[in-house]
């Protein structure tokens, strides 16, 4: 649970699974009554991660003595990311590059006269940060992704006129940037996040065994079958 949204999840295996699913939303739902808290049904969507899902199985709340089925979606925004049902992120790095271009935008309008360094600070804060937010989790592994993502730097780097005749490997070196995909940065990212559960020493030595990690790679090996997201409202 975050906020005023809650999330069940289970690895699918069989209907028993399905029904144990549905005996978790049951009580979350009977929890929701309690404490005088409406779930908003028509917000409460179901959605299958992995490879020849069955989706035959209908999750249901009861309200008001009524059978109210739970919408299915291939898709599902959670804290900023959204998560396709075959992880692959795509329609989530389409989004971030359009709103990339977007702040590109208004950098290009409303700025005329600008120092590399004060260029760099807004790329940073406005373009940057956004196509930085929570990169760990959905990197691009796939060629025509990271070129994608990486034209949005490649145009950046182009607004100052006096810049432009650079080869981007030269610009680069003028704005002091590192290239989107080159690996310091995700693994640094991966690296940060098991970081922060160094509790005991053997969380540690695991933290600090974790370059060799892709996340994408990581996400393929964890077969997510079922989540259901649930919005009180």
């Amino acid at each position: 649970m975050f906020a005023d949204d809650a999330k069940l999840f289970r690895h699918v295996l069989s209907v028993n699974d399905c029904d144990t699913l549905q005996g978790g939303i049951n009580t979350l739902h009977n929890w929701t009554k309690d404490w005088l808290l409406k779930l908003n049904v028509n917000k409460c969507k179901v959605v299958s991660f992995g490879k020849n899902v069955d989706n035959s199985y209908v999750y249901e709340l009861i309200e008001n003595n009524q059978s109210l089925h739970l919408a299915r979606t291939d898709q599902i925004t959670d804290l900023g990311i959204l998560f396709d049902e075959r992880l692959t992120f795509k329609e989530h790095i389409n989004d971030k590059v359009n709103k990339a271009y977007f702040m590109l935008g208004i950098i290009k309008r409303n700025f005329i006269y600008l120092a590399v360094t004060i260029f760099t600070l807004l790329y940073k804060g406005m373009v940057g940060s956004l196509i930085d937010y929570c990169s760990s989790v959905w990197e691009p592994y796939k060629k025509g992704d990271i070129e994608m993502l990486e034209s949005v730097q490649k145009r950046a780097t182009k607004i100052l006129s006096q810049h432009r005749h650079l080869s981007y490997t030269d610009r680069l070196t003028v704005y002091k940037l590192p290239t989107l995909h080159y690996t310091w940065r995700h693994d640094r990212g991966v690296q940060n996040n098991y970081w922060k559960i160094r509790g005991s020493s053997r969380a540690f030595q695991f933290a600090i065994r974790i370059d060799s990690i892709r996340c994408a790679n990581l996400f393929e090996s964890i077969r997510f079958v079922k989540k259901i997201g649930l919005s009180i409202h």
